[in-house]
């Protein structure tokens, strides 16, 4: 989970061994991508997705995009948006 202007790039870096925090959990595949207007909106975002809430509602796409595992398919939920009991903050 991250903020990045270039998506592709970031998830090659991440399988390119040169992130320390990644290296071992290659290789990584895309499976979810939000856009926002600006980097604050990003960070509340990701703030949001960190929390126990944003945890549910990310387990939630992983179970509606094909019973919880990660298939080859990566854009078929990029437009869902947490239900109104998982949403406690403004997105």
């Amino acid at each position: 989970m991250g903020q990045t202007s270039d998506v592709d790039a970031r998830v090659r870096l991440h399988n390119s061994g040169r992130v320390r925090s990644t290296k071992a959990f290659r290789p990584w595949r895309l499976i979810h991508t939000e856009s926002y207007q600006t980097r604050a909106e990003a960070i509340q975002r990701e703030e949001w997705l960190k929390s126990v809430t944003g945890r549910k509602f990310i387990a939630r796409i992983l179970e509606e995009r094909d019973g919880g595992g990660l298939s080859a398919s990566t854009s078929s939920n990029r437009d869902l948006v947490p239900t109104a009991s998982e949403r406690t903050k403004p997105l």
